[in-house]
């Protein structure tokens, strides 16, 4: 199923303010799924300024943890923006943690 026919699933308000606060349910679990499926989470992830999204992957089991780190690998270049270098931070934080 792909992220615009599960849109309707998902109070995108609630699920923002949940991963903001690092909070895990099976709403923001999946969210997060779709999100990697679609190849959108570093889009989401600069898009919503999540600073402390690695907080959240710490939440996860170790699978889920990989996942989430191969899809922001492939993809945090092209969502960070050519000459926007305050984008970086968003993955430097993660880098910190899980180096």
């Amino acid at each position: 199923m792909k992220l615009n026919e599960r849109k309707n699933k998902f109070d995108k308000r609630a699920t923002l303010e949940k991963i903001h606060n690092s909070i895990l349910d099976i709403q923001t679990n999946e969210f997060i799924t779709e999100l990697i499926k679609s190849g959108r989470l570093c889009d989401y992830l600069v898009d919503n300024k999540l600073n402390s999204f690695g907080k959240l992957i710490l939440k996860l089991r170790y699978i889920e943890q990989i996942e989430i780190l191969d899809a922001i690998r492939k993809n945090y270049a092209v969502a960070t923006g050519y000459g926007r270098f305050h984008n970086y931070d968003i993955f430097l934080t993660l880098l910190i943690l899980f180096v």
